[in-house]
Parts: structure tokens; C-alpha cells; sequence
């Protein structure tokens, strides 16, 4: 099977992954090699993801790796000179019909021009035929997400101003990934944005490192919860 299209409009895809998420790593390799991609070949890339020692102004550890993580791979797109870079969360699963749907919404990426498509979302899109539809609205998640280099540059300095906010203006909220690109988004309204449409995925169950439920604290091993996730995941869209 060859690599579904969608990904072929990619330099660099980047599946973000804790090293001790091995579940998370486990399912998301396996959803690739369900649609018939390899997770090990070009242009899929396995990026440790940053886990500091301290959440400082941010909500939480998570919060504050996942962002640190984002700006790194931002960077070094820009420094190794790639046309654009794809994301994937760990955490992240393929539609049932990923396969068919992938194929309009691949084929109008490449007549248009874009700097920010997100592939995976939770919009409730009306869902109709497979499309790449422009969206101005506010987005959360960024499990599936990709940049064009030309907004790289105001995403890295738009990111890396923010870290040097004092206190005082200081908002934690913002400080998540998705809410900051929504803020910069806002502000910027030239930035053009393509969103999938249905989505082409969705967060899949899993513990969050970023936000744990209080479920999660009470169940950290996953001995309870993890059972009845995997029941969930096989309910996908």
C-alpha cells in the first residue's frame, strides 16, 4: 500500500511522543500502519518530547513541554531549511474513513495556498463531501496540525515573546499551544488557515500529561481507566 497522499504534501511529519508513553507511542504507530504509512520511514519523524522538571508560570508540566516542544521543532524547520512541518500527538487517531476522505481534502491542498492547515480538529463541521474549507474561527487541539515556513517566523517570535512576558502580563490560559496560535490568529487576520472538513481524526482516549482528570490522578497506573478506553477507541468516527 502506498503512503496515503495527504502525507506527500509534507517535508517533515513529526509524531510528538513522551518516552514513557509507550502506550500512546504503541497506538499511534499502529494507526499508521493501519491507512499503509511506515512510522519509521520519510517523511514520519519521532520526536522525543520535552518533560521539564518544573511547570513555572505555566498550568502544568505538560502545558509547559508540549509548548517548549512546538518551539523547538519550529526552529529547527526554519534552521534546516523545510518547506513545512506536520504535527501528530501520540494520542492521535485516524477517521474509519481516513483513507477515502484523505484524498479530496489532499487534493485541494495542493491548489491552494496555506499556512496553517489543520487536518484534526473538533469543529462540529456540518459533515458533507470531503473537503479543505477556510476557517477564521477559533480551533482547539493541535494533534494533527501542519506550517507552512512562511508563518514559521511570526509563530517562533510570537511564541518565544510570550515566554518572555513579565508576571503581570502573564496568562496562563494562553500559554497553552492551541490557545496561543488562536490569539496569534486574531491578531494576525492575513494568516490563512485551512481546516479538514469532516476533521480527518480525533483525539483518541488516552491519559492526559498535559491536563489529568482527577480520575487519572486516583488511577495512576491506568489499571481501571485503560480497559474501558480501549472499548472507547473502537467506537471511532
Amino acid at each position: 500500500m502506498s503512503l496515503p497522499t495527504i502525507f506527500q504534501h509534507f517535508e517533515r511529519a513529526c509524531i510528538i511522543n513522551l518516552p514513557g508513553r509507550k502506550d500512546r507511542f504503541c497506538r499511534i504507530t499502529g494507526e499508521l500502519r493501519r491507512i499503509g504509512a511506515d512510522p519509521h520511514c520519510h517523511p514520519f519523524e519521532v520526536i522525543e518530547a520535552i518533560r521539564p522538571q518544573t511547570a513555572d508560570r505555566f498550568s502544568s508540566v505538560g502545558a509547559k513541554g508540549i509548548f517548549l516542544t512546538h518551539l523547538k521543532l519550529f526552529k529547527d524547520t526554519l534552521q534546516k531549511g523545510h518547506e513545512n512541518i506536520l504535527l501528530m500527538e501520540d494520542d492521535f487517531m485516524f477517521a474509519k474513513d481516513f483513507l477515502s476522505s484523505q484524498e479530496p481534502v489532499s487534493h485541494k491542498l495542493s491548489q491552494v495556498e496555506w499556512d496553517i492547515v489543520y487536518l484534526g480538529h473538533s469543529l462540529p463541521l456540518k459533515r458533507h463531501s470531503p473537503d479543505l474549507i477556510r476557517y477564521d474561527g477559533k480551533i482547539m487541539l493541535m494533534h494533527f496540525v501542519g506550517f507552512h515556513k512562511r508563518i514559521l517566523h511570526t509563530v517562533v517570535d510570537f511564541m518565544e515573546n510570550m515566554l518572555c512576558r513579565p508576571p503581570a502580563n502573564f496568562k496562563r490560559a494562553f500559554m497553552h499551544s492551541d490557545n496561543m496560535l488562536n490569539l496569534l490568529r486574531s491578531l494576525n487576520p492575513r494568516i490563512v488557515t485551512y481546516v479538514a472538513s469532516p476533521s480527518l481524526g480525533y483525539q483518541g482516549p488516552s491519559r492526559s500529561d498535559i491536563t489529568a482528570s482527577v480520575f487519572d490522578q486516583l488511577d495512576k497506573d491506568g489499571r481501571i481507566l485503560e480497559p474501558f478506553r480501549r472499548i472507547k477507541a473502537k467506537w471511532r468516527w
